[in-house]
């Protein structure tokens, strides 16, 4: 099965980035402190659970009434979700009757293991 795109809701900076295309090559740019990063560690946590969702991990929810007020109440998401699209192989199809695409998630919450 190949990876062909993901989604990644509350981990750290990526509150919610709806669709990640995979591609021969992928290539990630952007700024400093601009999440590629992150996105390498949320492909990790959804092939394979690891790392450890910790508190600081789940992205912090900014609260209130006004938007443009800076302040920001340290609630955090309630958990990580990484919701991967992958593609059966015409050899996996065949053989183990396999139709794509096939939709995985994985979920964290701080001190419980990761699900699936």
């Amino acid at each position: 099965m190949r990876l062909i795109g993901y989604s990644v809701k509350g981990l750290r900076s990526l509150a919610d980035i709806a669709a990640v295309p995979v591609r021969r090559p992928t290539v990630m740019t952007g700024s400093n402190d601009g999440g590629k990063t992150t996105a390498l560690l949320a492909l990790q946590f959804l092939l394979t659970g690891k790392p450890e969702i910790h508190d600081e991990d789940r992205t912090c929810a900014i609260t209130g009434d006004d938007p443009n007020i800076l302040t920001v109440d340290q609630l955090r998401q309630a958990e990580v979700q990484v919701v991967g699209t992958l593609m059966p192989t015409n050899y996996e199809e065949q053989k183990l009757g396999l139709a794509g695409p096939i939709i995985i998630r994985r979920v964290g919450v701080e001190g419980e293991a990761a699900r699936l």
